[in-house]
């Protein structure tokens, strides 16, 4: 089995246990670390010009910019987080400094919001056929951006009617 930059699964594993996409940032961080400049070298000897090759690399395969940001950042908070625990020293993980984010420009493509039109078919149609507390639940995401899983976590402790707001709670939250 792989191990990115000699560091053990086991060492990283408890950080991504407490995320929701803790499989998935585990997965992620194994293809970061196969890719050929960054697996090859200790963490110490790591350059600048191979994050930048793995940074054109991403584009090439036609990685949005946002996702090569979120990859770096997986990267850089990996060692930050084995570092602040004590588990590997600072001379064993002296990366470059962490590359300037991608303007993230190519990024909106993926993304489809509700056309107003849409929007009010959907609510006329959860008023008529939906039991009532969907479409509470769809009333509170369209006005809110609650994700599913804050929204029906959500308690009667977390909302501010004095200031019209919703506390949300780390425990439910996507990255806690």
């Amino acid at each position: 089995e792989y191990i990115p930059y000699g560091i053990p699964e086991n060492v990283y594993k408890p950080y991504t246990n407490d995320l929701k996409s803790g499989e998935g940032v585990m997965q992620e961080l194994y293809k970061i670390c196969k890719w050929q400049n960054i697996g090859k070298n200790p963490i110490n000897k790591i350059k600048r010009q191979d994050l930048n090759k793995f940074i054109e690399d991403e584009i090439n395969i036609g990685n949005t910019r946002r996702t090569i940001n979120k990859k770096i950042t997986l990267l850089y908070g990996m060692m930050n987080a084995l570092y602040q625990n004590g588990d590997v020293k600072r001379e064993d993980i002296e990366l470059p400094l962490k590359p300037k984010k991608l303007p993230e420009t190519d990024s909106s493509k993926n993304r489809r919001y509700f056309e107003p039109d849409e929007r009010s078919r959907l609510i006329k149609t959860a008023k008529r056929r939906s039991p009532t507390w969907l479409y509470t639940a769809i009333i509170v995401s369209l006005n809110t951006g609650l994700r599913p899983g804050s929204l029906f976590n959500l308690t009667w402790a977390d909302v501010d009617f004095r200031t019209s707001t919703i506390q949300l709670q780390a425990s439910y939250m996507k990255t806690k």
